[in-house]
C-alpha cells in the first residue's frame, strides 16, 4: 500500500483573513503584557510632533513590545525586530506590523551620566483586592557583551 501525505500548498493563499489572536493559547504571556500595558498613562511619551519622517507606532505597542521581549529572554534591538517576522506571540503583539530598531524615540544622552535611558512603570489592580506593579528600566545601544537581565520579583518568591 503507497504512503498517504497530507496534501501541502504552501503558496495556497488564505481565503479569510486569520484572527491572529487564536495563533498563541490563551495563557500565553503576550495577553496579559497586552492587556496590562493597554491600563499604562504614557500621555508623557515623546513623539514626533512635526510630523516628518515616517508615521510612528503607539508607545503602548513599542512598550509592550520590549516588556514581552525582555520578559522572554530577548534584548537585542536586531533580535526583537526580527522577532516581529518570526515569533507568532511577537506578531499577535505588533499586530503583524513590524517596528524596527530605528522606529524607537532617540534622544541624545550621555553614556556616562546615564545608566538607564528610559524607565516606565505600571500598576494593575485585581478584584480579589491584589496588585500586581511592573517596572521596566532600559538601555538603549548597550554593548551586547554588558550585563542584560530581566529579574520578576513577588512577595513570596522572584526569578532572575
Amino acid at each position: 500500500m503507497p504512503a498517504k501525505f497530507v496534501n501541502i500548498k504552501p503558496g495556497q493563499a488564505l481565503l479569510l483573513p486569520p484572527d491572529m489572536r487564536e495563533w498563541v493559547p490563551e495563557d500565553c504571556l503576550v495577553h496579559f503584557i497586552v492587556d496590562a500595558v493597554a491600563q499604562l498613562d504614557l500621555a508623557q511619551a515623546r513623539m514626533n510632533e512635526r510630523g516628518t519622517g515616517s508615521e510612528q507606532y503607539p508607545p503602548l505597542l513599542l512598550l509592550a513590545l520590549l516588556v514581552y521581549s525582555y520578559a522572554s529572554g530577548v534584548f537585542s534591538s536586531r533580535q526583537i525586530e526580527r522577532a516581529t517576522y518570526d515569533s507568532v506571540a511577537v506578531r499577535v503583539l505588533c499586530a503583524d506590523t513590524h517596528p524596527g530598531e530605528g522606529d524607537a524615540p532617540r534622544s541624545e544622552w550621555d553614556r556616562k551620566r546615564f545608566s538607564v535611558e528610559d524607565f516606565a512603570t505600571g500598576f494593575v489592580h485585581f478584584d480579589n483586592g491584589a496588585t500586581l506593579t511592573l517596572e521596566a528600566s532600559w538601555l538603549g545601544h548597550q554593548p551586547e557583551t554588558e550585563d542584560m537581565s530581566c529579574q520578576l520579583f513577588g512577595t513570596k518568591g522572584g526569578v532572575k
